[in-house]
């Protein structure tokens, strides 16, 4: 038997709604063969912020190992049977491509959800993924609301 993909790649992020449309979507083209199917949630290290008089804060900062252990708890309770989980760090689109070819990914399954601030601010997850990506791939449309 064919199979239509060998490698499907779910982007996930926690909390999302529109990562529940993304498993779906992959799930449901897993089940049209036996591929592979991975779950994949990237986390970013986030700013230091020094401590600001007058507020009670000193300085913060989240150590990365304790992001990738609570994005592989998360991730684990979320992925069923037969599914990968897969936690990278850094920029998201850049690190899921640089991931997914050496992974031998041949569609990525990714959720369209920022507006057009959103983009302006952080930039376009969507576009930089189908620009760079090296392998096709799926944009599932948010659920209008």
């Amino acid at each position: 038997m064919v199979v239509p993909f060998a490698h499907i790649a779910c982007c996930v992020e926690h909390e999302s709604t529109a990562s529940t449309e993304v498993l779906a979507a992959g799930r449901a083209l897993r089940a049209s063969g036996a591929g592979e199917l991975s779950l994949v949630h990237v986390t970013q290290q986030p700013m230091v912020y020094p401590g600001v008089p007058g507020w009670g804060l000193s300085s913060w900062n989240v150590d990365p190992a304790d992001l990738d252990a609570a994005a592989q708890t998360w991730l684990k309770g979320i992925t069923a049977s037969g599914e990968k989980s897969v936690v990278l760090g850094g920029y998201p689109p850049a690190t899921v491509c640089d991931w997914a070819g050496p992974a031998g990914v041949d569609l990525i399954v990714i959720a369209v959800t920022r507006g057009m601030v959103e983009r302006a601010f952080l930039g376009s997850f969507a576009s930089y993924m189908a620009h760079n990506a090296p392998c096709p791939v799926l944009m599932v449309r948010p659920i209008p609301k």
